[in-house]
C-alpha cells in the first residue's frame, strides 16, 4: 500500500513540476479556454435567435439574415424528408411486387391442385350435371324396355376434400356408371 502511495505522490510532483515549469502552456490552455468560451456563447446566443428569443435588439439586417438562415434550414429538412419519402414508396413498391409474385405462384399452384383433383375425379364416371341413377335393378334395366331413370346432379361433381399426408381417400358412393351404360360404351 505505501508502494502505491509513492507512487502517487511522485506522480503527482511530477505533474505540478510540469505545469509549473510551463508558463506559455498555462497561456495557451487560456487562450483556448476563452475562444472556445467565446464561441459557444455566441452558438447559444443563435440558438435563442433561432427559437424565437431575444429578438427585440436585432436590427433588421440580422432579421433579415435569421430569416435566410431559417428558410435554407426549412428547405433541407424538406429535401431529407422527401428523399425519406421516396426511399420509403420505393421500398413498399418492391414488398408489393414480390408479395403479387407470390401471390401469383400460389395461385397457380391451387388451380393446378384443381386440376389435378378434376383430372383424377374425372376417370371416376364424374360427368357434372346429370348423374344416373344407382339404385336402379341391373336385372331391370337389361331386360325391361322402361328408359332408365335419371337424378338430377349438381352441375359440379362432389371433390374429395383436402387429404393430408397418410389419409385414405373416403369412397365415392353412387358415381359409377351403370352396367347398360357401360355396354353401349363398349359398342361403339
Amino acid at each position: 500500500m505505501e508502494r502505491i502511495l509513492q507512487r502517487y505522490e511522485r506522480y503527482s510532483c511530477t505533474q505540478r513540476d510540469h505545469a509549473a515549469a510551463d508558463p506559455e502552456v498555462q497561456e495557451t490552455w487560456l487562450l483556448e479556454y476563452g475562444k472556445q468560451k467565446a464561441k459557444i456563447e455566441c452558438l447559444l446566443k443563435n440558438q435563442r435567435h433561432l427559437m424565437g428569443e431575444d429578438l427585440d435588439n436585432l436590427k433588421l439586417k440580422d432579421l433579415q439574415q435569421l430569416e435566410l438562415q431559417l428558410e435554407g434550414g426549412l428547405k433541407e429538412i424538406r429535401s431529407r424528408k422527401s428523399v425519406l419519402l421516396f426511399d420509403s414508396i420505393a421500398e413498399l413498391q418492391r414488398k408489393e411486387k414480390t408479395l403479387e409474385e407470390q401471390n401469383n405462384v400460389l395461385q397457380n399452384m391451387s388451380s393446378s391442385r384443381r386440376r389435378r383433383a378434376w383430372s383424377l375425379a374425372w376417370p371416376r364416371g364424374l360427368t357434372g350435371g346429370c348423374i344416373p341413377s344407382t339404385t336402379q335393378n341391373q336385372s331391370a334395366t337389361s331386360g325391361s324396355s322402361s328408359p332408365p331413370s335419371f337424378s338430377l346432379g349438381d352441375t359440379l361433381p362432389d371433390l374429395p376434400p383436402p387429404r393430408g399426408r397418410g389419409e385414405p381417400a373416403a369412397p365415392r358412393v353412387g358415381n359409377t356408371l351403370p352396367p347398360w351404360m357401360i355396354s353401349h360404351l363398349n359398342a361403339s
